[in-house]
């Protein structure tokens, strides 16, 4: 409840992407721009989310394929997904990233079919088919990269292979969190129906693709959240 209250309002990193959308004038907010500014207004009114939490197999799987493929990185990737961060001098803009190191700050994804992680591996392995084929993701990483002024932005895309599903599906029947239930279904679920790699082929499960912040990059989002405040508080 706590991580949904800070976000009620408020510019997000998993969001943002869309106030760098723009309209028929150059400069000017498009149209996802237009909407996301304006559910932050009824969020305000409201004082509370619009958006109800729900499952959904895609998600579940997310989360805990993210808690396994942190298990697989180096000591110093540290996982910090459940803390929301807020900028030091901008209202309204928050991110919670996944992970963190001294210079990086990543983020996992773990796509639910296999033609999805195919298509990301490959498009994610330069940063401009990255920031124009998922930009969602992109404008995440760098909204994250600024609120926690890191040099470098980092995709980590993830999928198991097959010889280590039967770990996932440990994972899923001896989880503790907050929901002890929520992945059951992975642990009864046929492996046939899971998403998985054949070892030895030519996927790797954990693909890791970091980029240098860009600089012009930061100051064009930095300039859409302070235009975008502007509006929200007319």
């Amino acid at each position: 409840m706590e991580t949904i209250n800070k976000r009620v309002g408020n510019f997000t990193s998993s969001e943002i992407w869309k106030l760098t959308t723009e309209g028929k004038t150059k400069g000017t907010f498009g149209k996802p721009a237009i909407s996301y500014i304006k559910e932050k207004e009824y969020e305000r009114k409201l004082g509370r989310s619009l958006n109800t939490e729900s499952f959904s197999y895609p998600t579940s799987w997310g989360h805990l394929c993210e808690i396994y493929a942190h298990s697989l990185l180096p000591l110093d990737y540290v996982l910090q997904s459940k803390e929301v961060l807020t900028h030091p001098t901008i209202d309204n803009w928050r991110g919670s990233p996944d992970l963190l190191t001294d210079e990086r700050v990543g983020d996992i994804k773990c796509p639910y079919t296999m033609k999805s992680f195919c298509e990301m591996v490959e498009a994610c392995s330069k940063v401009e088919t990255f920031k124009s084929e998922y930009p969602e993701y992109y404008w995440q990483l760098v909204s994250n990269a600024i609120l926690t002024d890191k040099k470098y932005i980092e995709l980590i895309v993830f999928c198991p292979f097959r010889s280590e599903l039967d770990w996932v599906k440990d994972m899923a029947d001896n989880y503790e969190g907050d929901d002890p239930f929520q992945f059951k279904w992975i642990y009864d679920a046929n492996i046939k129906k899971l998403p998985y790699l054949i070892d030895g082929n030519f996927y790797t499960n954990l693909n890791i693709f970091t980029f240098e912040l860009d600089e012009e990059d930061v100051e064009f989002l930095t300039s859409k959240v302070l235009k975008a405040n502007e509006l929200i508080n007319q």
